[in-house]
């Protein structure tokens, strides 16, 4: 049997020439106890004649990664075993790189690296592409390092690298500081930006927000400006409240329109058939008000069977509700539905010039249909039990708290439920995203104690919030509606991801007042660094267009619409003062967003959430892969517990330890899953953020097995938090059983699988939740 070696050569496979490879990135990153002789051996029985070298390294990492279960090392070879083979099958040169990429990239950006290209290679640190996890290596390579004919040209570094020259506007003195701060995965930016910095058509912002007309022209003129954002790679939320429902009169032919549900389905096939440059499907949010006729028709949409002719399972419903619908709720009222078109003004109004103008049309017997709000209600809970949908956010309180108010009445929000900005039919709203990695910011003090850096955290904020901003002036728009509500406004959405890491090294945990309570200072201490930032930025460039008769233009601040004090530590008094002075560059500066890809590659726990499993298959677009929470395997570890026989074990308690009695107390207190957990501690971490969080915040719920009780009772819990934000997905476990996986050293080059009874919590997020998740994430 023979190999192809990376000179196009052959010779003989040499089983010493593999395991000496292997002992050489062993050696290099100290790992123990692994078994080389077994290893080399299950290589060799995999291989086929006259396999490429690379083409080994790659077996021989998959390898690896199917016995990380039985010994974390494996999984730290098989990604070194990885990279190593990215750099062997890549230029290391800036210049040479992106020579080969020239076809695809920005003028301006490949014109920089040519004229610097030594300063950039001097950037470079490539044993960072070695601080990666497995599964965060693979997600990289896959989605976004650039390739030429499938073949990847880029290598992880250079990724961060070309975004720090477009972010950092090519300026020399801040690019290094971008790339530290990247490459060290301390921060992230949105998916859009990693995809598309630096090359031809440069659009990198992540979510877009439009309304539709009532009118022919207006629907299709929508459908225009969805294909052109979709096409280059941005999640959509659109407001759909406004077209008037099924039944209403079309004065121009003397007939009645359908409703929205057929309209609704058109914008399913637009998500169909403009599917993002073939990365991945188009996504779109459709809202409407709680007052809509056509509501109980689209609830629906997304549940599985029926009439194929009244469902759009690409389409995510999302639901606007007003405070006086919640009262009515409570007081056993009834709900009253009217079209916007026979109705007008609903849709533009909230708060008591809502509560007059619904009162005035009710008194007037102008309802299309009035039913118990208790059963609307019902309905609406029993959705996202089949479905996962309809996200719910609360109109009231996402306008009485925007300081965007002064620009018009907030309809909607984005793809998923985090951005809440004005649009019109004028103005496409657009939003870009980062994320900072709550877990890089530990350390320990003098006495060897857990400690969360505030001051650092607020530095790397400080920088992401500048280039975020710089963003708005690189990007690329899709239609001058988007460069026009951009370019005005300026908002940008800043979050943060690896909150659960983050706690779990503090050892605090997710599910206690005091993880609460860091909820609420890292949010403190965010919102002052971002705006701060944007302060800086007016300082020099002015304020954003539409500063004059914002809340902050007359002195308030997020947590002074919510009539909280904000956390000590920080000087807010001579922050006001230089806001008074020189203004915001920003609109809009704090979003928490999902961050599913961006914290695959980060290795971190998603977003703000909770972990849904300890010991899972990951499936997303960029493969499928065993996985384990490592910072639980290394605790069991240092208690001398993790053996074979406790991992399966774990895996049998479907990814839980809590029932696990020879795991000691306090470690499984300190690892909870989402499912292990009362949903009320999700609400009340986003509550104690919320004062600080000038947009809103993409909020799951775990329900294992949801009751319309339940989730009424969630429901009520988070508008009394007077969140914006009530829900964006609800996460249910699969009543079927799934394959459970369960690992023995008799294994091969996967583990073995068994069907035993496991909810499906052993895998992450459908291929299509992911999709969602990527546009947004930051």
């Amino acid at each position: 049997m023979y190999v192809i070696k990376r000179d196009q050569s052959t010779e003989a496979v040499n089983f010493e020439k593999i395991a000496e490879r292997l002992r050489k990135l062993i050696a290099e990153a100290s790992l123990k106890g692994i078994d080389v002789g077994r290893v080399t051996q299950e290589i060799v029985t995999n291989m086929s004649d006259k396999m490429k070298t690379s083409e080994i390294d790659t077996l021989a990492a998959n390898v690896c990664v199917a016995k990380q279960l039985e010994n974390p090392e494996y999984e730290r070879l098989a990604t070194r075993l990885t990279v190593s083979n990215i750099h062997k099958t890549t230029d290391a040169c800036v210049m040479e790189t992106y020579s080969k990429l020239e076809s695809v990239l920005d003028r301006t950006f490949f014109d920089f690296v040519m004229m610097h290209g030594d300063a950039l290679n001097a950037i470079l640190d490539p044993e960072r592409d070695y601080d990666y996890d497995f599964f965060g290596v693979s997600t990289m390579t896959k989605l976004y390092c650039a390739k030429q004919d499938e073949t990847v040209i880029e290598r992880p570094g250079h990724v961060y690298l070309r975004v720090a020259c477009v972010v950092s506007r090519y300026n020399l003195d801040k690019i290094p500081e971008t790339y530290d701060i990247l490459s060290k995965k301390q921060a992230v930016f949105g998916s859009p930006t990693l995809f598309n910095a630096g090359m031809r058509t440069h659009q990198l912002a992540s979510c877009f927000l439009m309304t539709m007309d009532d009118s022919i022209d207006g629907i299709f003129e929508c459908f225009s400006d969805m294909a052109k954002v979709s096409k280059l790679g941005g999640g959509i939320g659109v407001y759909a409240g406004d077209v008037r429902s099924r039944g209403a009169p079309i004065t121009t032919t003397n007939g009645k329109t359908d409703g929205l549900l057929p309209m609704v389905r058109c914008v399913n096939s637009i998500a169909q058939y403009v599917n993002q440059s073939s990365k991945r499907k188009g996504a779109i949010a459709v809202y409407i008000g709680i007052d809509h006729p056509d509501i109980v028709d689209l609830l629906d949409i997304r549940r599985p069977g029926g009439d194929e002719t009244k469902r759009a399972r690409d389409i995510f419903l999302a639901l606007m509700v007003s405070d006086l619908f919640m009262d009515r709720l409570k007081t056993g009222g009834s709900w009253s539905l009217f079209d916007p078109f026979e109705c007008p003004g609903l849709s533009d109004a909230y708060g008591e010039a809502y509560v007059s103008l619904y009162l005035r049309y009710e008194s007037q017997g102008k309802a299309k249909r009035t039913m118990p709000a208790q059963e609307l209600w019902e309905r609406v809970c029993r959705a996202p039990i089949g479905s996962g949908v309809p996200y719910i956010l609360y109109k009231d309180s996402i306008n009485e708290k925007s300081n965007q108010k002064n620009l018009g009445t907030i309809k909607c929000s984005n793809l998923c439920a985090e951005i809440v900005q004005y649009s019109d039919s004028q103005e496409v709203a657009v939003c870009n995203l980062g994320s900072v990695c709550l877990s890089k910011f530990v350390s320990r003090d003098t006495s060897g104690a857990p400690t969360f850096d505030y001051q650092r955290f607020m530095d790397v904020v400080y920088v992401m919030a500048t280039n975020l901003d710089s963003v708005i002036d690189a990007n690329y728009y899709p239609t001058e509606k988007t460069r026009r509500s951009n370019t005005r406004h300026r908002p940008i959405g800043l979050g943060v991801q690896g909150l659960y890491d983050c706690l779990v090294k503090l050892g605090i945990p997710y599910d206690s007042d005091e993880a609460v309570g860091i909820s609420r200072k890292i949010a403190n201490a965010m919102y002052f660094s971002a705006i701060n930032a944007s302060c800086d930025l007016a300082r020099v460039h002015g304020p954003y267009e539409t500063y004059r008769g914002s809340p902050m233009h007359s002195g308030q601040m997020q947590f002074d619409m919510w009539n909280v004090q904000p956390e000590p530590g920080v000087s807010w008094s001579l922050l006001r003062e230089k806001v008074a002075k020189y203004g915001v560059r920003n609109s809009l500066s704090i979003a928490v967003m999902p961050t599913a890809s961006s914290s695959q590659i980060c290795g971190n726990v998603e977003a703000v959430e909770p972990i849904t499993s300890l010991v899972y298959v990951r499936r997303t677009l960029a493969g499928e892969h065993v996985c384990l929470y490592r910072p639980l395997v290394d605790t069991l570890i240092e208690h001398g517990l993790w053996t074979e026989d406790l991992m399966n074990e774990i895996i049998r308690a479907n990814g839980s330890i809590q029932h696990i009695d020879s795991i000691p107390e306090d470690v499984r207190r300190l690892f909870p899953t989402a499912w292990d957990i009362k949903q009320k501690w999700i609400i009340d971490h986003a509550a104690a953020r919320a004062p600080f969080i000038c947009q809103t915040q993409s909020m799951n719920i775990f329900m294992s097995r949801p009751t319309l009780k339940a989730v009424a009772k969630m429901h009520a819990y988070a508008h009394a938090k007077h969140l914006k934000t009530g829900m964006y997905y609800m996460r249910t476990k699969a009543a079927a059983s799934a394959a459970q996986i369960s690992v023995s050293k008799s294994a091969s080059t996967m583990p073995q699988m068994t069907q035993t009874t496991v909810q499906n919590e052993l895998s992450s997020l459908s291929d299509d939740d992911e999709s969602v998740c990527l546009n947004c994430s930051g």
